[in-house]
């Protein structure tokens, strides 16, 4: 399965990840990646392709069976059709924009609610359930605000993807009926061109539906490839094969933190046997 081979991926690359990275990325938000983005990511290769692939088939075959019946209403019913890619292009750039907002909006909102669950001790100590839950509420609104933007706008893209098609049967009733009545064309030719019109209306609701899929998978995507891309500030460049630990020896070692103003340790020298004992003890930010 595509997911669990992607979350594998994740969880693999956040074990080599150094203290840095997991500062600057809430619990929460990693989280958020690993559950939401993912699956987001499976349903634009997986469902998103198959049912863009079925809208594809079906319109090429109702396609072929429209200019068999009748070349000439099919060019002018289906007039309009060229527009639609172009509407097309400009509403899944809105929606790739909106739905990573919303991704990073519910990101957010993770991440406040592991930190406030984690700490929920500290806060009922200091009795700042309300002030907590007014804090949680501001971005539980702001992802609710995001997700309604993206809903707006994904609501566009099915009519769009349809009025190329629900208007030739609008344009059929002039072009058509002239032709039937002078004879021409029978009545149930225009009964059965009139029928596979209204069958195109699926496909291209597929083709919609596969589209905003792809976008927002896409989307995702970009979120969880920031989080593989991203390098730790400890890489593991041994190559040495540790079979068996006999001690351990640290000299002169010193450490300060990313946005500390002073090492909090310094020249550290100690060693360690193995099957031996050690405790190291110290007030709060002294760099144990």
């Amino acid at each position: 399965d595509a997911a669990e081979d992607l979350r594998n991926r994740i969880f693999y690359h956040l074990t080599k990840m150094g203290p840095t990275f997991f500062k600057k990325n809430p619990v929460g938000e990693i989280m958020s990646v690993m559950v939401n983005d993912v699956q987001s990511f499976r349903n634009a290769i997986g469902q998103g392709v198959l049912v863009f692939v079925d809208g594809v088939v079906i319109l090429s075959v109702i396609l072929q069976l429209m200019i068999y019946l009748n070349p000439g209403w099919t060019w002018k019913t289906l007039i309009l059709l060229p527009l639609v890619p172009f509407l097309i292009q400009k509403i899944t750039k809105v929606i790739f924009k909106s739905y990573k907002d919303q991704q990073d909006k519910l990101a957010e909102l993770s991440g406040t609610a592991q930190e406030l669950v984690a700490g929920i001790r500290v806060i009922k100590s200091f009795a700042q359930e309300e002030n907590r839950l007014s804090a949680y509420n501001q971005f539980s609104k702001k992802y609710e605000l995001s997700c309604n933007q993206t809903a707006r706008w994904d609501s566009l893209f099915m009519p769009i993807m349809e009025f190329g098609v629900t208007s030739g049967s609008v344009i059929l009733l002039f072009v058509g009926t002239a032709d039937v009545l002078s004879g021409v064309a029978t009545i149930g030719t225009f009964i059965a061109f009139q029928r596979y019109i209204r069958k195109m209306v699926w496909p291209m609701t597929a083709l919609g539906l596969g589209f905003s899929q792809y976008q927002k998978g896409m989307a995702s995507f970009t979120r969880i490839k920031e989080v593989l891309l991203e390098q730790s500030d400890i890489p593991d460049n041994g190559t040495e094969v540790l079979e068996e630990f006999q001690s351990l020896e640290v000299k002169n070692l010193s450490f300060q933190y990313p946005d500390g103003n002073s090492q909090v340790l310094k020249n550290t020298n100690f060693k360690i046997q193995a099957g031996e004992h050690i405790g190291i003890v110290g007030p709060v930010g002294s760099g144990k």
